[in-house]
């Protein structure tokens, strides 16, 4: 139930704009009508969330992904992270989400990095030292409403 994004605006770089713009155009959504206004919603909140957390000048690297998931559930994003590159991961979830966790596990199975906090925009800037392959665990903490749809970016420089 992967989903690929979503309504674009400035982010600060054209070249973020871009590959948003052509994520969308190459990518086509197979969802269900009533589904696109949380994706949308979700979307959005990525993009503010990036600017919010002060990665302008930053660009996207890493295809963003949308998904859905229960209160009390974790799901996985593999990326490969190259030594040297600043990053900023960033994720948000939808209106019914109160609190959205992440953290990144390197190749050794361990988190070397988390936002745990109680809110639903959590935040992980890191600049890993050698490049490997490394999984974001995400925690859907509290949803109110099940599913809840969340998003997960990742900008570096």
């Amino acid at each position: 139930m992967l989903q690929k994004i979503f309504n674009t605006k400035a982010l600060g770089t054209i070249s973020t704009t871009a590959a948003l713009s052509t994520s969308l155009l190459i990518a086509p959504t197979p969802v269900r009508a009533d589904y696109r206004d949380f994706i949308n919603d979700v979307g959005e909140q990525l993009i503010r969330a990036g600017m919010a957390s002060g990665l302008r000048g930053y660009e996207l690297t890493h295809e963003p992904v949308i998904n859905s998931m229960n209160h009390g559930y974790s799901s996985y994003v593999t990326v490969t992270l190259r030594a040297g590159v600043s990053y900023g991961i960033v994720g948000v979830c939808d209106r019914d989400c109160r609190d959205l966790d992440i953290a990144l596990i390197n190749d050794r199975g361990y988190a070397i990095a988390s936002d745990m906090g109680n809110d639903d925009i959590p935040f992980i800037p890191i600049t890993p030292s050698r490049t490997a392959t490394y999984r974001i665990r995400v925690d859907m903490s509290r949803c109110h409403n099940q599913p809840c749809y969340y998003g997960v970016g990742i900008f570096g420089r």
